[in-house]
This record gives structure tokens, C-alpha cells and sequence, in this order.
């Protein structure tokens, strides 16, 4: 080999290392632009986990209040309209839960609750 092939084979080593160097930097200015928007939606996410269960809840009795108001328009007297409102909020939180609880026994899978079972045996 002489000198001339040498140094063209070293300056070709270098531009693929120099290649190399910028696909590796860019793949890692793009992981940190990755974690970065993750790290904000899950800011969001957490944000939105406390602040909607408030929201829903608030508006489930604005609800419950408007009905007693209404009840009250129509019967006159604000304790048993209070009462009346109190006795609908209750039964229709009971159906909630049942209709989440047979729900929630339709998506626990046989498979799942057998698995879970030999899961905890072993761990025993």
C-alpha cells in the first residue's frame, strides 16, 4: 500500500466516524426531546386525574341541587325537597356502583383470576 491509499482510507474511516458521531448525536437529541414531551403529558395527566374527578363531582351535585330546587318548586316545602333530593342522590349512587361492580366482575377474566391465583401460590 502506498502513503496515498493510506490517508484516503483514514479519511474515509474518519467521515464514517464523523457520520457515525452525528446519526448518534441526533438520535439522542431526539430521546431527549422524547422524554421531555412524555415528562409534560404525564405533568398533564396527573393534573387532569385530580382536577376531573372534582369537576365530575361538583357538576353531580349542582345536579342533585337543581332537582331539589325543582322539587321544592313543585312541592313547597325545602326539608322534605332536601330530603327527596338527598334519597334520589343515594339510590342513584347505588346504581352506579352495582352497574360498576357487575362491570368490573365482566372484564376479570376466568384466565385472569386463575392466573392471579397460581401467581400468589407461588409467591407463597
Amino acid at each position: 500500500m502506498s502513503g496515498n491509499e493510506v490517508s484516503r482510507s483514514d479519511a474515509s474511516l474518519g467521515a464514517i466516524a464523523e457520520n457515525a458521531f452525528d446519526i448518534a448525536h441526533c438520535w439522542c437529541t431526539l430521546l431527549k426531546m422524547e422524554m421531555a414531551s412524555a415528562r409534560r403529558n404525564l405533568r398533564a395527566l396527573l393534573i387532569s386525574a385530580l382536577v376531573l374527578p372534582v369537576l365530575a363531582r361538583s357538576e353531580w351535585l349542582s345536579l342533585i341541587a337543581l332537582i331539589s330546587v325543582a322539587i321544592y318548586s313543585l312541592i313547597g316545602s325545602w326539608p322534605l325537597a332536601l330530603l327527596l333530593g338527598a334519597i334520589l342522590h343515594l339510590s342513584l349512587l347505588t346504581l352506579l356502583l352495582r352497574r360498576w361492580l357487575r362491570c368490573s366482575l365482566d372484564f376479570t377474566l376466568p384466565q385472569s383470576r386463575a392466573a392471579l391465583k397460581r401467581a400468589s401460590a407461588c409467591n407463597e
